[in-house]
């Protein structure tokens, strides 16, 4: 039975880092505190944290660099839409909320749409160059519709996902928040393989 654990990093882990912030590599976050409230909403969040035994797929996700780990849960139709995401795990603040923004931000979308959504976020995150990962920050905000004056996206699960480009500023925390996105890319891959034979 997996259960979250708290890891002494919840309530702080955006502060640890303003030595290291994007603002000191010319990037910037004005969201910075709505992104942190963002994290810590879907950290506590219960709505997506649950088994599910009748899943179509069930994958089990660790972190090799921090021991995190999560199982996630995807109920798929026979079109290939995603009907439920859920997951269950241990794990710290960003790895659990992430989670929790992932399962939101794929249900209702078919396979190779999640996949896309989740390679930009990947890239986003994985991106050593922050130049390049703006960019990746950027097909998210136009595949979302653009920003509004505040700079969030119109929809609240769209701007959840843009949330997570504050945890660039915190590199050891990024295998935490890409564990549960991994699992999209491979999956569209073996169901695409699944077709072909």
């Amino acid at each position: 039975n997996m259960a979250h654990r708290d890891s002494g990093c919840d309530d702080d882990f955006f502060t640890r880092s303003r030595k290291r912030s994007a603002r000191s590599v010319g990037l910037g976050n004005p969201r910075e505190a709505h992104d942190k409230t963002v994290i810590m909403r879907h950290y506590r969040l219960m709505d997506h944290r649950r088994a599910n035994p009748e899943a179509s797929i069930v994958s089990d996700q660790v972190s090799r660099s921090c021991g995190d780990q999560v199982r996630i849960y995807l109920d798929i139709d026979d079109a290939g839409v995603i009907m439920r995401a859920s997951y269950q795990g241990e794990g710290c603040s960003v790895s659990i909320a992430s989670c929790s923004i992932m399962c939101a931000a794929i249900q209702e979308r078919d396979i190779a749409g999640a996949a896309c959504l989740s390679r930009d976020v990947l890239g986003m995150l994985e991106t050593r160059d922050d130049a390049e990962a703006r960019v990746f920050y950027d097909f998210l905000v136009d595949r979302f519709g653009g920003l509004d004056e505040r700079g969030h996206a119109a929809n609240s699960v769209q701007d959840d996902v843009l949330a997570l480009w504050g945890i660039r500023t915190i590199p050891a925390r990024i295998p935490c928040a890409v564990l549960a996105w991994n699992i999209l890319p491979s999956l569209e891959q073996s169901v695409s393989q699944e077709k072909a034979d």
